[in-house]
Parts: structure tokens; C-alpha cells; sequence
């Protein structure tokens, strides 16, 4: 990377920096410590570019000056090419815990993974399994692969893990406990993150995935049909709050303490979200009249319909509403459009 887009990147890092701390996040801290920003310097870096693409001057201060290293950067796309995700997720923790074994002063290395990591096994405990190759040999065969190739080889490669975000976060967890050496490494393992329960303030959220972009496409277009899903399901939302509860830290140093065993030392320390006493398991059908009421509570300002929903378990109910509530409905109105001279939608 060269020195003028090393140059860019630190404008842009700074004005970011900049705007960031203007959020409505940040409200309470800025109250309680207005100089809080000069805490944080922000450190340009590309998972996908040798040794990360950190300037020298800064890997040399890292070194020297961190003590806890918080590994929560990834794709999380779901359909991202397997060399992408490999190269995001496995190459990209690999070259940071490399980073991490040369610092002087670090006492933890945290690595954030998924409660999905291991969705194709029925029974999933808190431990690292191998995975059916290595991740150094499979990152080297798709390298010099073409993309058509390994697009047409990934179902295979993957097995039964259902994409490669959850094949790639599983390879990411075996490499770190091949190669942790001596380092104190723990691997989080969180389910469906939702909104804030209460801090920095309820309903805080930055994305669009899962349960959230469902709920923003129905105040974009007034949703209305049946949702196929396995009402017994839990959804296992996860708040940002909750994975935070001083209790919930007691019992899990407690249970680290008493976990000193030969396997855990050579596991590392793994924690699963959704194993969290004070979580809160909400069944899918539950959800479904606290959204309806806060509609009703809240009127939608562009809503084609009003906005309603079922769920079920049965395909052909769920074919059948999407053919009535759907595609008919938009049928007749591209229709009426073309009728009137308009352009369908």
C-alpha cells in the first residue's frame, strides 16, 4: 500500500474519530468525561494486506503498549466467496495472533467467533473441534484457484456447514488453538446480537441483520404474509447488555478458576452466549404481537397495507400466503400501474 493512501487513511481515521464521538452513543460518556476521545487512537489497518498493512511506527507502539487484544474484525456475510472469507476470517486472525505473540505486555487475547461455529453438529459444547482440513492447507489450494473454480468447489469444501461465514469461523477457532502458544486466549462465542437492553440507551443497534432488517423491511413496505419458521424455535437474542452483567462475569471467573484441567488448557477458554443465566429466550411466535402492537402504537408514515403476520412450519401454508398476500396483491397493482400509463414498481 503506498505511503499516499497511508496518508488518506489517516485523514479519514481522524475525521471519523471526529464525528464518531457527536452520536447520541456516546452522550453519557462525553457527559461523565468530556476528554474521554483522547483515550482512543485509532490505528489504520486491512485484514487482507500482509502483516495487516499497519505502518511500522505504529506496529511499534503496539508491541510495546497493549495489554488486551479484542479480535471482532470479520465478514459476516453469509454468501461471501469462501477466498474472501478466508481471507477476512481465518488469514486475518492468523496474522493478528502472529502480531499478538510479539507484544511485550499482553496478558489476553479475546477472539469474538459465533454460537454457529459448530451448527452442523446436533450437540455443540464449549470446545474447539477439528476441523476436516487444515486452514493453512486449504488457504493455500484456493490461493492460486480461479474464482469460478472455487465457486464451483465450495459446497464440497464446506461440507455441512450451511455458508462460509459459520465454515470459516470454525477454521479461525482451530487455528487460534493450534497456534496460541502460550497466550491467554479466549474465544466468544455470541448467538443473535439485538439491540441494547439498556445501555447506552434501549434499542441501540448499528446493522440491519437478521431480526433487525426483518423489522425495518416491514417499516419499508408493510410486510404482510406468513413467516415459515418452527414456532418451538428459540431465537436466542443476545442484548449487548445482558453478555455484560456483573454476575454473569462473577460466575464465568468462577468458572474458569475451577476449569484448570488438562482439556481446557488446551482448548483455551471458550465461552457460549447462549449457555448465559440471565438470558432471555424468546420463542419466534412471542414476537409477534409485541411487533403488531408497537405498529399500532407507532403508525407507519409509507405503509402500502397495514402490517400483519403469521408464523408456521408448514411449507405449503407458507407458499400459499406468499402467492395470496404477495405476489397477487403486486400482480394487480403493477396492472393497475400499466393501466394508467405508469411504470410498474
Amino acid at each position: 500500500m503506498s505511503e499516499a493512501l497511508f496518508d488518506i487513511l489517516a485523514i479519514l481515521t481522524a475525521a471519523l474519530q471526529g464525528l464518531c464521538f457527536v452520536f447520541q452513543l456516546f452522550d453519557r460518556v462525553r457527559e461523565e468525561w468530556p476528554n474521554f476521545h483522547e483515550k482512543i487512537k485509532p490505528i489504520s489497518a486491512e485484514l487482507t494486506h500482509p502483516n495487516l498493512a499497519i505502518t511500522p511506527d505504529d506496529i511499534t507502539e503496539l508491541l510495546s503498549e497493549v495489554n488486551i487484544v479484542f479480535h471482532c474484525a470479520a465478514t459476516v456475510r453469509f454468501d461471501e466467496p469462501l477466498k474472501h472469507a478466508l481471507l477476512l476470517n481465518v488469514r486475518g486472525t492468523q496474522q493478528l495472533l502472529e502480531l499478538a505473540h510479539r507484544m511485550q505486555n499482553l496478558e489476553a487475547f479475546i477472539h469474538i467467533s459465533t454460537a454457529y461455529a459448530n451448527c452442523n453438529r446436533r450437540y455443540a459444547e464449549e470446545i474447539v473441534y477439528p476441523p476436516p482440513m487444515e486452514p493453512r492447507k486449504l488457504y493455500d489450494l484456493v490461493e492460486w484457484m480461479d474464482e469460478s473454480l472455487i465457486q464451483e468447489i465450495t459446497p464440497r469444501l464446506i461440507g455441512d456447514w450451511p455458508n462460509t461465514y459459520t465454515f470459516t469461523k470454525a477454521l479461525a477457532e482451530y487455528l487460534l488453538q493450534q497456534e496460541k502458544g502460550n497466550l491467554n486466549v479466549a474465544i466468544i462465542r455470541p448467538s443473535i446480537v439485538g439491540a441494547s437492553w439498556r445501555e447506552p440507551f434501549p434499542g441501540w443497534i448499528d446493522n440491519i441483520n437478521h431480526f433487525n432488517g426483518f423489522l425495518i423491511a416491514r417499516n419499508l413496505e408493510a410486510l404482510f404474509g406468513w413467516v415459515q419458521l418452527a414456532s418451538e424455535v428459540e431465537a436466542m437474542q443476545l442484548s449487548m447488555k445482558i453478555a455484560k452483567q456483573r454476575h454473569e462475569v462473577g460466575r464465568r471467573k468462577q468458572r474458569y478458576q475451577e476449569a484448570q484441567s488438562a482439556h481446557k488448557q488446551a482448548n483455551g477458554y471458550i465461552i457460549s452466549t447462549t449457555d448465559c443465566p440471565v438470558k432471555t429466550f424468546v420463542l419466534y411466535y412471542h414476537t409477534e404481537p409485541l411487533v403488531l402492537s408497537a405498529y399500532k402504537r407507532i403508525p407507519l408514515e409509507k405503509a402500502f397495507r397495514i402490517p400483519n403476520g403469521n408464523m408456521t412450519s408448514s411449507y405449503l401454508m407458507h407458499q400459499y400466503s406468499t402467492i395470496v398476500s404477495h405476489t397477487v396483491p403486486a400482480f394487480l397493482y403493477d396492472l393497475y400501474l400499466r393501466l394508467t400509463g405508469k411504470k410498474p414498481r
